[in-house]
């Protein structure tokens, strides 16, 4: 972890949580793990707001716990959380774009609330939805229309278990776990006996006790269950769309929809962030592409032409099923930061003296004469997007404090106008409407709309840069599991 990600993950925490919470994690990012008795005493917080802070970065993911082997619990900071929260709008907006409207108000509450109850989150989205739909005169939706967005986040693996907790002989818990295989964070609890229990209900005078009290009962199954975001899903998702947009750019849109279905049919088949694609036969490629896109023979064609391209991605595995083919993810993630040679040559001394390139020289004599010594470049990829990286969380940090800058300064002219605004929305005379907003000078609408178009840009600099933190972070960690893999 560099300064530069250190600086965007301290920046987001006091964004998000204020000044005590950016304490605790500017010293777990220092010193982590640590127990609660040291963080209190080198923070200066009583231990009471250490143990909140605690509780609230543990409930929102960013903090985890274990046991050291003297018995005491340990403290450790998790950086790709805060830094996965620069996507949390990207995450909102595909669930959207999936699913609908309910699954963005669903994935919205979970992310807000870091870890969740299903029923809970589905009361508070039908809440809202259905006062959405009361107020512009729209029928409201069912109970059953909620959980069927929330089973389909997480059939797809966008929403996930959390952990199960890890107890000691005490009955302290001392850590997080996962209980049996993979797949048992992605099995819905059996919902049909609540559901025939809530139909079956007495008279409220029936009830039992505890209900009444407002407990849950104890064979509710479900309520125990908490929920939460799958960060490494959404990413991944994120990567094939990448993928997509790249093959569809440099061959056509044909084969960008080949990939897609190619990377579809995948999914079930290869695990999370694997560099290369269990085989998929040319049928159950043919059978994932949309109905009338192409006959088999273009497909077959498609394929070919893919297989032929000079970053070496698609390759033919197999014959069986009228083809076997995989796709090598790190050589498309490869081809998305590599430098095309004529760009190389015309930025050559620049790239040398940022340390983008290296030389070699290679003497024909041993006095090392100029005229008779090869000079080899070299580029490092590794390196080089090593070094990107570090520059765009350094552009990030730049561009949230220059954005959080401008807010404040001009604080007083945005609530001015924010005031205004709801004033007028509220009078129906538009002479009165018209009168209340002319009571900003055109002096001050100036420097609003200047304001407002800085800021603007800066939001749009924001996300241009974790796209590129995208990409270089995906290859990096492909790369290492490259290295591993051959070790």
């Amino acid at each position: 972890m560099t300064r530069r990600q250190h600086d965007v993950c301290r920046f987001l925490l006091f964004q998000q949580f204020g000044e005590q919470v950016s304490v605790v994690g500017k010293y777990l990012l220092q010193k982590s793990p640590s127990p609660l008795h040291l963080i209190s005493s080198e923070t200066h917080l009583d231990t009471e707001q250490v143990k909140k802070i605690l509780c609230i970065l543990i409930q929102q993911n960013i903090v985890t716990f274990g046991q050291h082997k003297r018995g005491f619990i340990e403290y450790s900071i998790r950086t790709s959380e805060i830094l996965n929260r620069l996507w949390f709008p990207k995450y909102i907006y595909c669930a959207k774009t999936l699913y609908g409207d309910a699954a963005e108000l669903l994935l919205e509450d979970v992310l807000q609330r870091g870890q969740v109850q299903m029923s809970k989150v589905i009361e508070v989205v039908m809440q809202r939805f259905n006062e959405a739909l009361e107020t512009s005169g729209k029928q409201k939706i069912s109970e059953s229309f909620v959980v069927d967005k929330f089973s389909n986040l997480v059939r797809t693996h966008f929403l996930q278990r959390c952990l199960d907790p890890i107890k000691s002989e005490s009955n302290k818990v001392v850590g997080l776990e996962v209980s049996g295989e993979e797949e048992t964070l992605y099995r819905l609890p059996d919902l049909s006996r609540k559901r025939k229990k809530s139909h079956d209900d007495g008279p409220p005078a029936k009830r039992s006790k505890s209900e009444v009290e407002g407990e849950r009962p104890a064979d509710d199954e479900g309520d125990g269950i908490f929920w939460r975001v799958n960060n490494e899903r959404f990413h991944q998702m994120f990567r094939d769309q990448a993928i997509v947009q790249a093959i569809s750019s440099k061959i056509d849109r044909s084969a960008g929809e080949v990939l897609r279905a190619m990377l579809r049919v995948s999914e079930v088949k290869t695990a999370g962030m694997a560099t290369v694609t269990t085989p998929i036969s040319v049928t159950e490629i043919f059978n994932a592409l949309p109905k009338d896109l192409m006959a088999r023979p273009l497909l077959e064609t498609y394929l070919s032409l893919i297989c032929d391209d000079s970053t070496n991605f698609l390759s033919k595995v197999g014959d069986s099923g009228g083809g076997m083919y995989s796709i090598s993810i790190l050589s498309v993630i490869e081809d998305f930061v590599m430098i095309s040679a004529k760009e190389a040559k015309d930025l050559l001394y620049t790239l040398f003296s940022e340390n983008f390139i290296t030389t070699t020289e290679i003497s024909k004599t041993p006095d090392h004469a100029p005229s008779r010594t090869f000079f080899l470049f070299t580029v490092n990829i590794q390196h080089v997007a090593s070094m990107v990286l570090n520059r765009c969380y350094k552009a990030l940090y730049n561009a949230m404090v220059k954005k959080e800058t401008e807010v404040n300064e001009h604080r007083r002219l945005l609530d001015k106008q924010e005031r205004m605004e709801a004033i007028a929305a509220s009078v129906e005379d538009a002479s009165q409407r018209d009168e209340i907003l002319n009571t900003i000078t055109p002096s001050e609408q100036e420097q609003i709309i200047k304001v407002r178009r800085t800021i603007q840009m800066l939001d749009h600099s924001e996300l241009q840069i974790c796209e590129g933190i995208f990409i270089l972070e995906m290859y990096l960690m492909y790369f290492k599991q490259r290295q591993k893999d051959k070790s």
